[in-house]
């Protein structure tokens, strides 16, 4: 027995206000960064990419259900894994087997401020 059932646009609505000004504010925050790109280390530069690509792909999908777009098949992961195994080989294991939206926590293992020795 069914006890409820999904409304398309409730759905949309609740993603709407999910992220409503999240995803300005997380452009706002991310558009200047290519600029400090010569001042860092090459492997902080690849840490905050692996960093920004997992909340890249997590901003993407929180668009698309926002804009009532089906999520499942349109994005590839084959990229994300590809970059966020690089950058923490140690978990390959994990990346191959589980699906990108457990990569949140890897986030903070990632976190530029959590990196000292870059």
């Amino acid at each position: 027995m069914r006890f409820w059932t999904i409304n398309p646009e409730k759905v949309r609505k609740t993603f709407e206000l999910m992220g409503n000004g999240i995803v300005t504010e997380w452009y706002k925050n991310t558009v200047d960064t290519p600029k400090a790109r010569p001042f860092v280390s090459p492997i902080a530069w690849a840490l905050y990419t692996a960093y920004l690509t997992i909340i890249s792909y997590s901003m993407a999908q929180l668009i698309m259900l926002r804009d009532g777009h089906d999520t499942m098949g349109l994005l590839d992961t084959n990229n994300l894994r590809k970059v966020v195994k690089l950058a923490l080989p140690h978990h390959a294991k994990h990346v191959e087997t589980f699906t990108p939206g457990s990569f949140y926590h890897l986030l903070e293992e990632l976190h530029p401020f959590k990196r000292r020795n870059c």
